[in-house]
């Protein structure tokens, strides 16, 4: 029924109101206190494991890991490359994709890396992305960490492998105690592939191709190129040097480069190999497509390569070839690739017909011609070595 409050009830419902309002103040501080202590340890949480992770030394790996743990998402960890270094439960969207967290990480203000992080900006609470933050730095240090001991071994690597290619016979006994101290056992035989060009970010995806091989080669930059001084054990050399091209190129760097590769030899023998291999790469120049150069028989032809100036071979090549060369481009015809396969086939005008798939007579035609132009006569020993000198120069250098 309608009433009239007195004073004294309405301060009673005063004082009530009062009271409620501070219950719910208190009971709105103390949840408050609850989310920060809550947040508190969590935050100690993340701090403590993801530095204990730094102070283990668990690589960029064990960041990873930790991080998936804490969040309870997947992680990848890529390069600036987009090369995977790591992940942790990473089922998530293509790191190209942009509905995820991508948080990047720098050294010396250059951006090094980045953490890939399955979920949207929206689903990470403030502490989750404080733990991203806090891995970022952690993946700082290891990434530094790594680096240095990578620039520690490649100073080591580098100094090995170029007192190696430029030891005499009588130095040869200690470089190989010194070696097989650091590692690598050069006591057997072994074939050199050097690459060209190269630079740290080649060496770095060498190192990841051979990762798994055992025995573990020689790999370092020595001179401008890449040389791995691979051995026997380990399989031919050759179809190494492919592999390692077609991973090169999967692994997105920019240049196509050039690979020769030698026979195998012992290790005093390797410095006058790698003049011949260096030669070879002299001598090939620039190409648009990744090469493979085998050099696997020692031949006159690879004396050759030993001189510095390649472009006295190439001069070379052209003065005894050079009106077959215009003569084969002019007319579309193959005379210098028919004379190679009759000295493949030790002259023997039959069987080069037979793999050519010509008639013999036409095989004997084109030489004759071959002959006319070049003025050379196949029956001569000197004139023989000549052309076979010269047909080796062009190949590399690619002039026919």
């Amino acid at each position: 029924a309608p009433h009239r409050f007195d004073r004294a009830e309405v301060s009673l419902v005063t004082t009530l109101a009062t009271q409620v309002a501070i219950a719910l103040g208190t009971a709105q501080l103390r949840a408050k206190e609850q989310a920060t202590i809550r947040e508190l340890r969590r935050a100690e949480e993340v701090h403590t494991l993801l530095t204990a992770t730094a102070l283990r030394g668990e690589g960029v790996s064990g960041v990873a890991a930790a991080l998936s743990e804490l969040l309870g998402r997947g992680v990848l960890i890529e390069d600036v490359y987009d090369e995977p270094l790591t992940d942790a439960n990473w089922t998530g969207p293509d790191p190209r994709a942009q509905d995820h967290v991508v948080a990047t990480v720098t050294l010396d203000g250059s951006p090094v890396a980045r953490i890939h992080v399955a979920a949207s900006d929206s689903e990470l609470s403030r502490l989750d992305v404080r733990a991203v933050e806090h891995a970022t730095v952690v993946t700082a240090l290891e990434l530094l960490r790594a680096r240095t001991a990578a620039e520690v071994e490649q100073r080591i690597r580098g100094s090995l492998v170029a007192d190696l290619l430029s030891s005499d016979d009588a130095g040869i006994p200690a470089l190989l105690d010194r070696a097989r101290r650091l590692g690598w056992d050069l006591s057997g035989v072994q074939s050199l592939i050097a690459l060209r060009p190269a630079d740290e970010r080649t060496l770095a995806a060498a190192d990841r191709f051979i990762a798994g091989v055992t025995p573990h080669p020689l790999v370092a930059l020595h001179r401008g190129d890449l040389v791995f001084v691979w051995p026997s054990d380990t399989g031919p050399a050759v179809p190494v040097a492919h592999r390692l091209l077609e991973f090169l190129n999967a692994a997105t760097i920019p240049e196509a480069p050039t690979a020769a590769v030698s026979r195998q030899a012992a290790a005093r023998e390797l410095p006058g190999i790698f003049r011949t291999v260096r030669g070879a790469l002299d001598l090939a120049g620039d190409r648009d497509t990744a090469t493979v150069i085998d050099l696997d028989e020692p031949t006159i032809d690879h004396l050759l390569l030993q001189l510095d100036d390649p472009a006295r071979l190439r001069d070379f090549a052209s003065a005894v070839l050079g009106p077959a060369v215009d003569y084969d481009r002019t007319r579309s015809t193959e005379l210098l690739h028919t004379v190679r396969v009759l000295l493949e086939h030790g002259l023997d005008r039959r069987a080069a017909a037979q793999a050519l798939h010509l008639h013999p007579n036409t095989v004997a035609q084109r030489v004759r011609r071959l002959e006319e132009l070049t003025g050379l006569s196949l029956a001569r020993p000197a004139d023989l070595l000549r052309l076979t000198a010269a047909l080796t120069v062009s190949r590399i250098a690619s002039l026919s």
